[in-house]
């Protein structure tokens, strides 16, 4: 599922993006964000067969978020926070690993600091979603048309 919601004030933007029941993930795929691997959310607009880049948010490793490490490590992936939502308007990110149909990732983000992409997107014939790490690994989903929403203030669709 992906929700883009771009609204007045910039303030009030929002970003979720959840990638579930994902194919087979390790742990030691997502690297180590609590002090080295950075990820980047990127969402591609189709039209007319190319796709465009129309957001980016880095997410980057290690770092201090309101006094507190940003990204912590759990038993089966990590979670980053960051309620002040910098530099790129993510205020979570969960990676967990698991079997084929089992791994998961959510990002969210909101605020001002979204580089929210002109809505509605052309979406000609697909909108994809990727976060991507430093080391290579990219997990994504593709919206394809119609999608449930795609108006001037939200775009809403469910993956393929």
């Amino acid at each position: 599922m992906v929700l883009l919601k771009e609204r007045v004030p910039a303030a009030h933007d929002l970003l979720s993006w959840k990638w579930m029941k994902g194919h087979a993930t390790l742990k030691a795929d997502f690297g180590n964000p609590t002090t080295t691997t950075n990820y980047a959310l990127c969402v591609y607009d189709e039209s007319a067969g190319a796709p465009t880049l129309k957001l980016s948010a880095d997410i980057p490793a290690g770092g201090l978020c309101a006094g507190r490490p940003c990204w912590k490590e759990n038993t089966h992936g990590f979670k980053y926070a960051d309620k002040d939502a910098t530099p790129d308007g993510v205020t979570l990110v969960t990676l967990k690993e698991g079997l084929e149909g089992f791994a998961q990732i959510t990002v969210q983000a909101k605020g001002a600091n979204i580089m929210m992409p002109s809505l509605p997107l052309d979406q000609d014939t697909t909108v994809t979603v990727q976060l991507k790490n430093d080391l290579g690994a990219c997990w994504e989903a593709d919206f394809t048309a119609p999608a449930i929403t795609n108006e001037q203030v939200q775009f809403r669709d469910k993956s393929d």
